[in-house]
């Protein structure tokens, strides 16, 4: 598919890698594997990695942002 804007021109290629599955096969198929990432310990502990480091920012007494 190819879709031009102005002078652009950009050529767009299907997500899926079997091309002769639905959409709605593809949907699933999608929606399938996200699914056991976000259920994944890998994930889990990911996110509470982040959520650690989110909660000691939010209570540094100095904001980089502000340089205060």
């Amino acid at each position: 598919m190819a879709f031009s804007v102005i002078g652009y021109s950009m050529k767009f290629e299907s997500r899926r890698y079997n091309q002769s599955e639905t959409s709605k096969e593809f949907y699933e198929r999608r929606k399938q594997e996200m699914n056991e990432v976000l259920e994944s310990d890998a994930w889990k502990r990911y996110m509470e990695k982040n959520k650690a480091e989110y909660l000691a920012a939010q209570k540094s007494d100095k904001n980089p942002l502000t340089n205060s």
